[in-house]
């Protein structure tokens, strides 16, 4: 992470503070810092993102600032905030919708996210049909043998098990066993 913020200071110093590559190197930096645990810094980094991006674009929604919206969930999701997390998780969904198409692999992604955070919530028969949902998109953005397909239906499967619902369960289980052998790898 310390490379990516050397090369973040260099850009900002050339390029200014306002700038869009600004918000995309803090998009990146935020990421590592998820993946590293800094949840807090990894926050405050991706906040100050979103803030060049929406002075940038005001009324008007931008995918880097879906992206940003989205490892803010994560943020916060990781930190035992699941409702904020959803909150953050929709409105970067809404976004994604409207600038990319409700077919774009960002949009599966996100909804897989969703599901995520309705299963902490305790909402399993919601987060199954987000899973679903996000096979669907995952499959028409990528394929039917991306391990993204494969692991919505594996965990769209295991929500529906705890949600009670033994048929929708059986089927999500043998998409996504289809899915992993299309893939080339086994179920984990």
């Amino acid at each position: 992470a310390r490379e990516y913020e050397r090369a973040h200071d260099m850009r900002r110093a050339v390029l200014g503070p306002g700038d869009e590559d600004c918000a995309r190197g803090l998009l990146n930096i935020g990421g590592l810092l998820i993946k590293r645990g800094r949840l807090e810094y990894a926050r405050t980094r991706l906040m100050e993102g979103l803030r060049i991006v929406r002075r940038n674009h005001q009324a008007e929604r931008h995918t880097l600032e879906a992206r940003l919206l989205a490892l803010l969930a994560a943020v916060r999701l990781r930190q035992g905030r699941p409702a904020t997390a959803l909150r953050l998780y929709r409105s970067s969904l809404a976004i994604f919708v409207r600038r990319l198409g409700g077919g774009h692999a960002h949009v599966g992604i996100v909804l897989s996210d969703i599901a995520a955070a309705q299963s902490y919530l305790g909402s399993d028969a919601e987060a199954a049909a987000s899973y679903r949902r996000s096979a669907d998109v995952l499959t028409h953005a990528l394929g039917s043998s991306h391990p993204a397909v494969a692991a919505a239906h594996h965990r769209g499967a295991l929500c529906s098990g705890r949600a009670g619902d033994g048929d929708a369960m059986v089927a999500s289980l043998r998409e996504a066993v289809g899915a992993y052998a299309l893939a080339g790898q086994g179920a984990s």
